[in-house]
């Protein structure tokens, strides 16, 4: 059963009638009632997680308080969801948000997902069954009119990314979405001037005076910059200033910056700017780990986790032919893997038909593998995808180590633990002579390299903390709109084999 070995406490604080409500869902799917909060496995409260009656002698670390959703989503899904997404704590203020972009500029689509992710909640590449929170930029999308049209259905919030940008600066979670639903979010006409003392989530010294060049490369303007910028305030950073307005800032503005920062924060390892600041011994890191080391508290090195660090420029050389499908993974493993796919410039299609490439597996097991080996489709497991990514190379599929599945190793509790690898010292250098480096300039770099290197190593020390946890579910089917026009006998046998193989 669905909650077995859950044995449940529900605070006073929770009403009557919800806390009835509440124990008949726990009760018919197998939960029991703990004699007392220091008896329970799970707390499951309407407030704050240290805001009910018993918290101050409670054992957090070995009890989960979560917010009421979390039981109903279980339900929902079938299938016990991970706590850490159904937090009650009042600094996760995207604590059961599952959201998905329609049409934002991958810029800011980049602050969104890291924000809703280190905040609390999921971001999902594809529009599936499980989203509830859908960004939409103009009512002109395929993704928003699948929104719409779903509704009903799915209970999915269509929104503009105003509720994004005031939830992270009232630092209220549970924020009332309706001024911001499409097809007419009142917002956008009348803006709200928020008169309520911000409540910004428990400050830390995580940088503790670093200063902080944001590059260009990341096309952060307006409030997704100040956003940001804020964070890092918050966080006892200093976000260093360009003169120039957002557009007129130069390269050159950028490099003379780069001499006053302790940290350069990029999308890509190339050009003059990131040159200067590996030469110079920076910590360098992407967007994604700014955020995330301000979630978590902890400084971690960026060369820890592959998307921790910049990435070459342009896809990798033949990786758009690859047409690649995902099997056996869930939640957040799945949208970390969708997400290598993409940044190589590789399709991902949810669905498995002849065109496939590649299957991804954890497992060797279920109706995807079947048809892949029947269709002489090449099957490995997904570190593969992550020494593509780490060579930026399209390496050949068929070597032992990709296409070997050992019953001791389960894949699936594996992605994302390799790093940068000891070789990205130079594996930059090879890139800064390829990127038009004079002989002098090389020369120069080697020996910084050495000391960039040796300062990789010795920050690569601090403990950094995972990509956020995997739900324990399985991918919701993607949301399709029916084909318009005549469909064929032959066209629906093809696309019901494709439902079919869509997990």
């Amino acid at each position: 059963m669905m909650f077995d070995g859950v044995k449940y406490h529900l605070p006073s604080t929770l009403p009557h009638d919800r806390q009835l409500y509440l124990t008949a869902l726990l009760t018919q799917h197998n939960a029991t009632r703990a004699d007392s909060i220091f008896d329970a496995t799970h707390i499951i409260t309407n407030t704050d997680a240290l805001r009910f009656e018993g918290w101050q002698e409670m054992d957090s670390e070995n009890i989960a308080v979560v917010r009421e959703l979390w039981v109903e989503r279980s339900i929902a899904a079938g299938k016990m969801q991970k706590t850490s997404f159904y937090s009650a704590s009042r600094s996760k203020i995207f604590s059961g948000v599952v959201a998905c972009s329609a049409d934002l500029p991958l810029s800011d689509e980049e602050v969104l997902s890291n924000g809703i992710t280190n905040l609390g909640g999921q971001w999902r590449m594809n529009l599936t069954k499980d989203v509830t929170h859908l960004f939409a930029a103009s009512s002109t999308s395929e993704k928003y009119r699948t929104g719409m049209s779903y509704r009903d259905q799915t209970h999915i919030k269509v929104l503009v990314p105003d509720w994004f940008d005031d939830t992270i600066l009232l630092g209220l979670p549970d924020l009332s979405t309706e001024i911001y639903q499409w097809p007419d979010p009142v917002v956008l006409t009348q803006r709200m001037n928020p008169t309520t003392q911000l409540k910004h989530s428990k400050k830390s010294n995580v940088w503790e005076g670093c200063r902080i060049l944001l590059s260009t490369s990341l096309a952060l303007t307006g409030s997704r910059r100040k956003i940001v910028e804020d964070g890092i305030r918050q966080a006892q950073g200093v976000p260093i200033a360009y003169i120039s307005e957002d557009d007129e800032v130069t390269s050159e503005e950028e490099v003379r910056l780069l001499d006053d920062c302790d940290i350069f924060v990029t999308r890509y390892r190339a050009g003059l700017a990131f040159f200067k600041a590996w030469r110079k011994g920076k910590k360098i890191g992407t967007l994604n780990w700014l955020l995330d080391v301000q979630a978590s508290g902890v400084q971690s090195s960026p060369l820890d986790q592959i998307l921790h660090f910049p990435i070459p420029p342009g896809a990798i050389v033949g990786f758009e032919k690859h047409e690649i499908s995902i099997t056996n993974y869930t939640g957040e493993s799945r949208e970390y893997l969708k997400k290598l796919i993409t940044l190589m410039g590789g399709n991902f299609t949810p669905y498995l038909s002849v065109k496939a490439t590649i299957l991804v597996a954890a497992q060797l097991s279920g109706p995807k593998m079947t048809k892949a080996a029947e269709w002489s489709i090449p099957i490995v497991n997904h570190t593969w995808l992550e020494d593509c990514f780490l060579r930026w190379q399209n390496v050949t599929p068929t070597l032992p180590k990709y296409t070997s599945y050992p019953t001791s190793i389960d894949f699936a509790t594996t992605l994302d633990q390799i790093g940068m690898g000891p070789d990205i010292a130079k594996t930059v250098a090879a890139e800064v002579a390829k990127g038009g480096e004079t002989s002098s300039s090389n020369q120069g770099a080697d020996h910084k390299f050495g000391n960039a290197a040796s300062h990789a190593k010795e920050i690569s020390g601090t403990s950094s903390l995972s990509n956020s946890p995997v739900p324990d579910v399985d991918e919701a089917p993607e949301i399709i709109q029916k084909p318009k026009g005549r469909v064929t006998k032959s066209a629906k046998r093809t696309g019901k084999q494709a439902r079919e193989l869509s997990s």
